[in-house]
């Protein structure tokens, strides 16, 4: 059995320019299965039938039973995995190594990847995506290690929605832990684009008097000073009370040549019960309900001229993101998990001196927001709190929490930077 098998440039160059020669979704779709099937990606009726009838059997081992994980993650080599065989037995998925061509399928209620064991490149959602850490061939060559940056930055919408959260803060934690983070930028972690969200007519999240607008803008004064004092260059997207269209700001922090990219707003809902800190990654399929809701309303204000663009530039702007800005989502995870961590604990401590209790930990989540879609860098956002509840309301509207929540911030960039090597 092979241990590693590459992708060529070649064969890279070849897919994309077999994509980008299409006009149509349809024949942009049919181009691509094409190239995939001559590339030996298909699968016979009969392999997928073994797979399809297999499924059933996974759902008999329960993934979280009474609030403890069941998932025998491993720190192999200093990093956190899974074994592909635990994947399939305790995350519901369906595996299958297809021996001849070297080439391991994940499966899962319509979700389908490939991947090819040693290649930083893999087929998700029937798109290259490139991935920082890939697939490792275990010791006894039986099986193979994912790490759990992978399993955060891609595969969560396979998991079911009921544990999706639930998975998410596990594998925040173990991230956390990671001493050997690997970056897919080839340089040190030095510059730091803040984006306050919302701004001028956008006032965003509005409950008791308080504008999100205005306290994002005034945390991230505080977070751009804070993290400053370590040692990094920080760009604001705005420093004053007004509106910078949405997909610009991204362009921004790219002309900048920025090295992460961290978005800054302040949650809402319906109700006044939910209530704590969450932090979002990249995802084309929200972790849950309230996600897909949040990433309506943050996308709205561009909703418009984004309709308006052709059928064409739609396309291509997503094909050119599907290929060139994935490499970054494993490093999105890391960040997330950095700084999301430094947050509720820091928020944490002062919450339960006076409430005593701890500050509600919302986890790391995933939703398709458009400001991190347009992002070619690390890009994580961050909500600091909701609005909408009373007791979060009065904490962040307080100068001392939020200069608390900013030296937090600072102490998650730097460690995200620590833990960033050059490959």
């Amino acid at each position: 059995m092979p241990g590693s098998i590459g992708l060529s440039d070649g064969v890279v160059k070849e897919g994309v320019a077999v994509i980008l020669s299409c006009s149509e979704f349809e024949s942009c779709h049919a181009a691509f299965i094409a190239f995939s099937c001559l590339r030996g990606v298909e699968f016979t009726m009969r392999r997928w039938l073994a797979i399809l009838l297999g499924l059933g059997i996974f759902s008999l081992y329960p993934i979280f039973s009474a609030g403890k994980s069941q998932i025998p993650w491993s720190f192999n080599a200093g990093r956190p995995r899974l074994l592909l065989s635990d994947l399939e037995k305790h995350l519901q998925l369906s595996t299958y190594f297809d021996h001849r061509r070297s080439r391991i399928l994940v499966e899962s209620k319509g979700h389908i990847a490939f991947f090819l064991p040693g290649s930083s490149y893999a087929v998700i959602g029937g798109t290259f995506e490139q991935i920082s850490t890939p697939l490792v061939l275990a010791k006894e060559g039986a099986d193979f290690w994912m790490d759990a940056s992978l399993v955060q930055s891609h595969l969560l919408p396979f998991i079911p929605e009921k544990h999706r959260l639930d998975l998410s803060k596990e594998i925040q934690g173990l991230l956390v832990k990671d001493k050997h983070a690997v970056c897919a930028l080839e340089r040190p972690v030095r510059r730091v684009f803040l984006d306050p969200g919302h701004g001028g007519l956008d006032f965003g999240a509005r409950r008791g008097g308080a504008l999100e607008k205005e306290i994002v803008l005034e945390f991230s004064q505080f977070a751009k000073a804070e993290i400053e004092k370590l040692g990094f260059e920080v760009m604001l997207s705005r420093e004053e009370d007004i509106l910078i269209p949405l997909d610009l700001r991204p362009h921004l922090a790219a002309e900048w040549e920025a090295d992460i990219f961290i978005s800054v707003h302040a949650n809402a809902f319906k109700g006044s019960k939910i209530r704590g800190p969450e932090t979002y990654i990249l995802s084309s399929e929200a972790t849950n309900a309230e996600a897909r809701k949040l990433a309506v309303l943050e996308n709205k204000f561009v909703e418009v001229k984004l309709n308006k663009r052709t059928r064409k530039e739609r396309i291509l702007e997503n094909i050119l993101w599907d290929v060139g800005q994935t490499a970054y989502l494993q490093d999105s995870a890391h960040l997330a998990s950095a700084v999301h961590t430094e947050l509720h604990k820091a928020g944490s401590i002062l919450i339960q001196k006076q409430e005593k209790r701890k500050w509600v930990n919302r986890g790391v989540l995933q939703a398709p927001f458009l400001v991190l879609k347009q992002a070619a860098m690390p890009a994580v956002l961050l909500e600091i709190g909701y609005l909408s509840n009373v007791k979060d309301r009065k904490w962040l509207k307080l100068k001392k929490f939020q200069q608390n929540l900013a030296k937090a911030l600072a102490k998650g960039v730097r460690k995200y930077a620590e833990h960033c090597k050059r490959k």
